[in-house]
């Protein structure tokens, strides 16, 4: 199953991604996570660096934990809004 299809089978909204995971063109995945001083709290999604040409800000779409963080990654998924995700090393 494809990454966009998930949210739409599940009826969960978003998709998560390990930072700086690689997925082709797919927009969603171009999100990182943020730090204190890049406007967004420690932690939670940001555009990647130099991203151009995405259509919908990735933070609305995805969400995104630094591969082998376990306490980042039960932190999104607490959140409730994931559908079932693949994760791939960075």
């Amino acid at each position: 199953m494809g990454d966009p299809a998930r949210p739409a089978i599940t009826g969960r909204p978003k998709i998560l991604f390990n930072s700086y995971c690689y997925h082709g063109s797919v927009d969603e995945s171009l999100i990182v996570t943020g730090h204190y001083g890049e406007g967004v709290h420690h932690g939670e999604g940001m555009s990647r660096p130099g991203n151009v040409g995405s259509p919908v800000d990735v933070t609305v779409t995805s969400r995104v934990a630094e591969f082998n963080d376990v306490a980042g990654l039960e932190a999104q998924l607490a959140k409730g809004d994931v559908a079932p995700s693949s994760w791939s090393p960075p």
